[in-house]
This record gives structure tokens, sequence and C-alpha cells, in this order.
């Protein structure tokens, strides 16, 4: 399968999938040859520097590719974080045509403010450095691990590509004007992952998807302070995802229900 054409003059394709400490970047990466390391220890990630690795991606025609493994942005203590942000900044001002990918591990309150902060800072940056034309990211939500939780990524955010999603969250100091190409959700399966299940799925995730030149102007960069702020003010205007997934277990207690009583 291959990603794009081959050029001889084009720069390096690199293959960089971005996320929090758990997201499963590693892991997913290591299915399109990677092989990295990953886990988490004490609450923090395994990945702390940048880790690459050269690929053949595809076979018609055969796609040289670079797969880069980051840290996760956000350690429980903000100079760990302000490291991961140095990592990131490091990686992004590298040499290549960069296929960016949001990794996100599902959750049934729906994405984390974490994962938020996380797509809204490396946007914006990447939107800067770009002369603010829009850039397209692919979406990972990972970790899927039941059928409801699957249903409500599918309905409430993979159908629009997040677009209803990022229009209520008019937060001060964070933009969400984020183009997604895509979202893939995949169920969590040990089985697949140990052996490399999901590789298929990865490269057609990627193949659509064009390879940019980045050059970032300044340092991307996130404080504590800055996470709480966005805590709370998303606390305040509320989450339709919340109300989704309550929604959908009283929705799924009435069936149960009705099971119960020999109605259906």
């Amino acid at each position: 399968m291959s990603l794009e054409p081959s050029c001889a003059n084009r720069m390096p394709i690199a293959v960089m999938f971005i996320g929090n400490i758990g997201a499963g970047k590693s892991a997913l990466l290591s299915q399109i040859g990677g092989r990295f390391s990953s886990g988490v220890k004490f609450r923090e990630g395994f990945t702390k520097e940048i880790s690459e690795r050269r690929v053949v991606l595809g076979t018609d025609p055969p796609v040289p590719a670079v797969l880069m493994d980051i840290p996760g942005l956000f350690e429980p203590d903000e100079k760990g974080t302000k490291g991961n942000c140095k990592v990131l900044t490091r990686a992004l001002k590298k040499d290549y045509n960069f296929k960016l990918v949001f990794v996100l591990k599902a959750d049934n309150r729906g994405p984390s403010d974490q994962d938020l902060v996380l797509m809204s800072k490396v946007n914006s940056s990447v939107r800067e450095a770009n002369a603010q034309r829009k850039v397209e990211f692919q979406v990972i939500v990972n970790q899927i691990m039941d059928d409801d939780v699957y249903d409500m990524y599918k309905q409430f955010v993979a159908h629009d590509n997040f677009r209803s999603f990022f229009g209520k969250l008019k937060i001060e100091n964070f933009s969400f004007d984020i183009q997604i190409k895509t979202v893939s959700l995949l169920m969590h399966d040990k089985g697949k992952i140990n052996n490399d299940g999901f590789a298929k799925e990865i490269l057609m995730i990627l193949r659509g998807q064009t390879a940019i030149k980045i050059s970032l102007l300044k340092d991307i960069s996130v404080t504590n302070e800055e996470l709480s702020l966005f805590a709370i003010a998303r606390a305040h205007a509320g989450s339709f995802f919340a109300g989704a997934a309550a929604a959908t277990g009283v929705i799924a207690w009435i069936i149960s229900s009705l099971y119960e009583a020999h109605v259906l």
C-alpha cells in the first residue's frame, strides 16, 4: 500500500503521532514498523525524547518515511510538562514534511481537557507557522473499551470530524479552528495489538493525508495554570458529550428493564 507518489527531490516524510501519556502512540507506531517501547510507569510515559525509525511504507511504489515517537505532553509536575513541550517543539522543527496524527485515549466523558489543550496548542503553532492556512490533522481515538463508548464517539465527533464538538468550545485564549481530515475509532483488542492487527487501518488513515513542511515561529508552551483555567471554563460551559453519555446510559437501562419485564 502506498501513501503517496515518491519523488526523488522530495524531503523525507515524517509520521508523528501526538498525544498525552497512556494514549498508546508508541504501540500504534510499532504496528507500522516502528518497534518503539510503550507503556506507562508511575503516571509518566516511557518515551522521554524523540525516537525515530526509518521505514518503508507501501510497496507500489515504496515510500521511505520516518516514524517519530515523542513524549506525551502533560506530566504530573509542571517541570516535566515544560520538558515535553521542548521535545515536541524540537520534533516539529526537524527538516521533514509531516503527517500529523492526534491520538486520544477514549473516555466515556469524551475528549479530556488535556487532549483538547494539546490539540489547540499544536494547531495554533502549526497554523501560525504556515501563514494561518488550514493544516490537516488526522485523529485516532484509541483504546475504546465497549460498544456504548464507540457509538458515542461515532455519533458525536466522528460523523463530522469534530466540527460540531469544536464549535461548542468557546474558551478564551484557546482556538479550535482545527481541520480534522478523518477520525478513526479503534476498539481495544490485545490480540490485534500483539499481532499488528491495526497496521492496515493505520496505513489507510495516513494514505489520504497531505504531508506538509512546518517551520515553527515560536516554541509550543503550556502551563498547569492554563490547563486549570481551561478546565474551569469548560466545566462552566458544560459538555454535550457527557450529557450524551448519561442519556445513552439511561436508554440502555430502560431497554434492559423492558427486556427483564418481557415487554420486548
